[in-house]
């Protein structure tokens, strides 16, 4: 029950913010005639809110799922190297834009599950290491296969996690650096959802850390076949 309600009190906060700036756009463009530039930057302001508000509300429903038992993976045969290169160029042009070097090496893994949910895993690791990393900074992607096992590797450069924060860095809502998760757009939902969906598919996320010098996050999950 403590739970339940520290999480609905971490909603609502994370909510308040988006429909503040809605309604205070609302009001305020409403308030006197505007010009069309200034409805199209009330809009536009407006717009970005609603879609922070459907990521916030999205994640939501995915721990619901994960919560209810609701997130068994389809059992449908993945090429994993396949899904892990392709995610990872979509990313590539953000690393560009936030100089950060992004290295990909890959070999042939087949793993059961959900792609979709399995691309998001990779896509909420990766994204973290580039907005976390350093200006210059590199990261490094790794899959490969271990025995029965298929292990997916993500390193990065940056600053690294502060030790008070390594015990709750999988917990929903939180931030390790509250600063940047805002100015990423994150809610701090992004871990909690990964480890929710990597567990479902019968494996397990672990990480190691080091200030100043950098993270990396490992991802286990069964081989198929």
């Amino acid at each position: 029950f403590a739970q339940q309600a520290q999480l609905t009190a971490d909603a609502s906060h994370e909510l308040r913010t988006p429909l503040s700036v809605m309604r205070t756009q609302a009001e305020l463009t409403l308030s006197r005639p505007r010009t069309v530039e200034e409805y199209r930057q009330a809009l536009t302001s407006t717009l970005n809110a609603a879609r922070q508000m459907t990521k916030l509300v999205d994640g939501l429903m995915t721990l619901a799922r994960a919560d209810a038992g609701q997130l068994a993976p389809a059992q449908e045969t993945i090429d994993f190297q396949q899904l892990v290169s392709n995610t990872v160029e979509q990313l590539r042009p953000l690393a560009f834009s936030k100089e950060v070097r992004l290295n990909l090496s890959v070999s042939p893994a087949i793993v059961q599950g959900n792609p979709t949910n399995l691309s998001r895993v990779v896509t909420n690791l990766v994204s973290n290491a580039i907005y976390y990393n350093r200006p210059h900074g590199k990261i490094d992607v790794q899959l490969k296969t271990e025995a029965d096992t298929v292990r997916l590797v993500v390193r990065d450069t940056g600053k690294g996690i502060p030790e008070e924060s390594r015990d709750q860095l999988f917990n929903r809502f939180y931030r390790a650096d509250n600063s940047r998760a805002r100015t990423s757009g994150g809610h701090g939902l992004g871990l909690a959802i990964t480890k929710a969906i990597v567990e479902a598919h019968g494996g397990y996320i672990d990480f190691s850390s080091e200030e100043d010098t950098g993270t990396t996050f490992r991802v286990t999950l069964p081989k198929a076949g």
